[in-house]
């Protein structure tokens, strides 16, 4: 029998499983997934498939109600970046989206199995007042930070405060990199936005080229500091891996692209704990290759130790 601490993480890789789970089981596995901000994976992965059939409808109104909150989010999120890419144009700076938004609006994967909570996009550096003045003519303002974060956030952090529409409430974090200033390790936000590609459906939309994804996953997810949903990051770098790494070569350019950008130390622990959580299958020489920038010896047993124990919630 499937263990309490396995029993999210087994259902995800094996959704045909809970045809053997009794209510209880699927009680601690609806409540795991709603811990980890995963329901709506789960239910995408139960509910949009043949095993719909074979789940109790206890449990069945619980991923109905969630998928349909994700398909009223989903909508709401291209409406979002309707306005969004009317502000833009306005000062003429491209859209580039990031994350969740960027996920669906280029019909990726992950996007079937998020819940949104803001919209995140990056500027440039020398674009980034520009376009603030022009969202807050469109009706976003972050006029609830006090004195004190706003000049915390403009002197120290890679994004202004968050700003959030006077009617719509929508919330929009804008970028100038994908890691603080003061950080180690800091990609050329340039290099980012010169690889932009446009979304086939919104060719005026722009999100990061396919490596630059799965890097800011990466970075995202081990350097944030925050992990009250890492094991939802951890799959949807799952999915983006998946999605673009089709043969040797876009590996090779994957770990060439980490190192020219200074995040192969993130992406190092991304692929390791793919492999070691989620069975993914990751080349080898595309680990050996990697391996040389993570943490060594103990150093790598205690990130190992931490990591597992982070991303598992255990």
């Amino acid at each position: 029998m499937t263990r309490n601490r396995d029993l999210l993480i087994d259902t995800l890789l094996e959704p045909q499983t809970t045809a053997t789970l009794d209510l209880q089981q699927w009680d601690t596995l609806i409540r795991q997934a709603r811990a980890s901000q995963l329901l709506v994976r789960l239910a995408a992965y139960l509910l949009e498939s043949p095993q719909v059939e074979k789940v109790p409808s206890g449990p069945r109104a619980h991923l109905e109600s969630i998928l349909r909150l994700r398909d009223h989010q989903r909508s709401a999120v291209r409406n979002e970046v309707a306005h969004l890419l009317l502000a833009c144009e306005q000062v003429s700076v491209p859209l580039v989206l990031l994350k969740g938004a960027a996920y669906e609006m280029a019909d990726l994967p992950p996007g079937r199995c998020r819940i949104y909570s803001d919209l995140d996009l990056l500027v440039s550096r020398a674009d980034i007042q520009t376009l603030e003045t022009a969202l807050m003519t469109h009706g976003w303002s972050s006029g609830h930070q006090s004195a004190y974060d706003q000049k915390y956030y403009r002197t120290w952090m890679h994004e202004l405060p968050p700003m959030r529409h006077i009617t719509r409430h929508s919330v929009i974090d804008v970028h100038h990199n994908l890691v603080p200033d003061t950080a180690r390790m800091r990609p050329d936000p340039a290099k980012l936005l010169s690889a932009r590609v446009a979304c086939s459906k919104a060719p005026d939309v722009h999100v990061l080229c396919g490596e630059d994804m799965i890097l800011h996953s990466a970075v995202h997810l081990f350097h944030d500091g925050e992990f009250d949903h890492a094991l939802r990051d951890l799959f949807d770098i799952r999915d983006l891996v998946e999605h673009f790494m089709r043969s040797d070569d876009d590996w090779l350019a994957l770990v060439d692209r980490a190192v020219a950008l200074n995040l192969a130390r993130p992406l190092h622990y991304a692929l390791r704990y793919l492999q070691r959580l989620l069975r993914a299958r990751i080349p080898a020489q595309t680990i050996a290759a990697l391996r040389r920038h993570g943490p060594k010896g103990p150093w790598l047993a205690l990130c190992d130790q931490m990591f597992e124990r982070g991303l598992t919630g255990c």
